[in-house]
This record gives C-alpha cells, sequence and structure tokens, in this order.
C-alpha cells in the first residue's frame, strides 16, 4: 500500500498546465479544467502504476494539458515488452473512463454536458498522445520498435528523427486549419523543446545505457547476440552495434578465421576503465 500511496507524492504540474489553469480561471471555465486534470492524472497514474508492478525506479509524474511525462531512472534495458506494457497502460485509461462515462449518463447519473465534454477530452487526449512524437506515447512506441530491431544509439537517433518529422507535419497542420489556436502552438513549442533536448542529452543517455549494462548482474544477460569484427576495429565501434533486450560477445575475425570471443563485461570494463577512443580490439587479446 505504502508503494501505491507513495506514486501520489510523486506528481508535479508542468508549468504548462499550470498556464491552462490560469486562462481556465480568467474565462469561468471551471468545470472542464476539472475534467481535464481528472483525466491527465488518471491517463498518468496509468504510466505510474504499471511501471510501479514492475519495480521501476519512478522519479516524478509531471502533468500536462495533453498527458504527463513518467520521469524514471531506467536507461533502456528493460524489457521491451515490459516497457511496452508502460506505455499503453496511459493510453488505456481512456478506454475504461470513456466506457464508465457512457454508463453514467444511460444511468443519468451526469448530464449532457458533463457527458459530453468529458468524452471529447478524453478522445483529443487518446489521440493526440498516439502521435508518433516523443515524448507522446505513440513516439515511445515507435522507438521501441526501433530499438528491437537497430543498435541502441541508432534507434533512439532515428526516432528523434522521425518524431522531428511528424512534429512538422503536426505544425502545418495547425497552421492551416487552427491557425490562431493558442493551446496548439504552445504544445508544439514544448514538443520541439523536448525533442532539441533529446538530440542534445544524445551522448548521455547512451552513456547511461551502457553504464547500467555494465552494471547489472551476469545473470539478467539473457539471450546472446553475436557482433562479428575484426581485430583491428575500434573498440567503440563494436559498443555501437550494442542493441537492448540482449547481451553481446564480440566475435573477432583476422584473417578470414576467428581469433577470439570477447564477452560483453569485458568490452565494457575495457571502455570505462581505458582510453576508448583509441583503444583496438586487438588490445583485449593480449
Amino acid at each position: 500500500m505504502n508503494k501505491w500511496l507513495r506514486l501520489l507524492t510523486q506528481i508535479h504540474i508542468h508549468p504548462l498546465l499550470w498556464l491552462i489553469v490560469a486562462i481556465a480561471v480568467i474565462t469561468a471555465r471551471f468545470q472542464e479544467l476539472l475534467l481535464l486534470i481528472v483525466i491527465v492524472l488518471i491517463h498518468e497514474l496509468g504510466h505510474a502504476a504499471a511501471a510501479s508492478f514492475f519495480s521501476w525506479r519512478i522519479k516524478n509524474i509531471i502533468l500536462l494539458p495533453f498527458g504527463g511525462v513518467l520521469e524514471t531512472d531506467e536507461h533502456g534495458n528493460r524489457p521491451i515488452k515490459e516497457e511496452f506494457i508502460v506505455t499503453v497502460c496511459g493510453p488505456a485509461q481512456h478506454v475504461w473512463m470513456m466506457i464508465s462515462a457512457f454508463l453514467f449518463h444511460e444511468c443519468q447519473i451526469i448530464g449532457d454536458r458533463i457527458y459530453t465534454d468529458f468524452i471529447n477530452y478524453n478522445f483529443m487526449i487518446l489521440i493526440f498522445n498516439c502521435l508518433p512524437i516523443m515524448p507522446l506515447d505513440g513516439g515511445k512506441i515507435v522507438y521501441l520498435l526501433f530499438t528491437k530491431y537497430y543498435p541502441f544509439h541508432i534507434a533512439l537517433k532515428r526516432s528523434i528523427i522521425l518524431s522531428l518529422l511528424f512534429l512538422f507535419i503536426y505544425c502545418s497542420v495547425i497552421l492551416i486549419v487552427f491557425p490562431f489556436h493558442l493551446n496548439g502552438w504552445v504544445i508544439a513549442i514544448f514538443l520541439f523543446l523536448s525533442l532539441h533536448n533529446e538530440w542534445k542529452n544524445r551522448p548521455y543517455t547512451w552513456m547511461r545505457f551502457l553504464i547500467e549494462r555494465y552494471h547489472r548482474p551476469t545473470d539478467e544477460v539473457g539471450r546472446i547476440k553475436k557482433i562479428y569484427a575484426k581485430k583491428d576495429d575500434l573498440l567503440s565501434s563494436a559498443i555501437e552495434k550494442f542493441q537492448r533486450g540482449t547481451g553481446h560477445q564480440i566475435i573477432v575475425i583476422d584473417a578470414g578465421k576467428q581469433v577470439a570471443i570477447i564477452p560483453e563485461k569485458k568490452i565494457l570494463k575495457y571502455y570505462f576503465e581505458k582510453s576508448p577512443i583509441r583503444l583496438k580490439l586487438e588490445d583485449l587479446l593480449y
């Protein structure tokens, strides 16, 4: 019980939501504001509850006008299936909320206006969060797909680039259809700044990914992927082929023959303790 109650103490309201609150106060739209906050809170608690179930290290739950951001101390080494469940548990909340609202409306527990607003807000937040733009849930799912099939640092880079492409499409639609929609432009600016930070922090995200792999127990590695490399290849180029969800063995080839097998732990040990810029795979063989 304490674990679940602790989630409530980690909830924070983003300045964007405070801006919406201020606008609602000025325009006396308290009912709409309350509905929005309830929907956003339940959406984000869906993520948080799933993450807590899997014993993720949750730092903050930040509420935004269109959903929220679950900040964790996980760095890309949780199972993809696990992270997928955590991601979809946010949008999944809208399904039961809309079904419940329909039943309450049919039983005449809530009126037409509240029902209509509640359904519209749920639908808008659900659709918006499914856009393939990081850090929205749709963008996170695309990122998970990329990490399944590509090395981690390549998957991260491609996810950000694809998100920028869809953000451009989003801005184009806003410009053509709703050119004076203030909230739409504020959200676009927030998404652009988020992607800018993701791009700028790529080296740190990559390093945290490697550090977490270096310190995790060997028995948590799971299946092993073989990476073939030449003896004179740089150590850093071999590590750049690391993927999430699997351990690695570097198969060193010289003159067309296998000369050594280097486990992931040894690779990372040398990477962090030596000078990885100049270090070659052959330096690990002698």
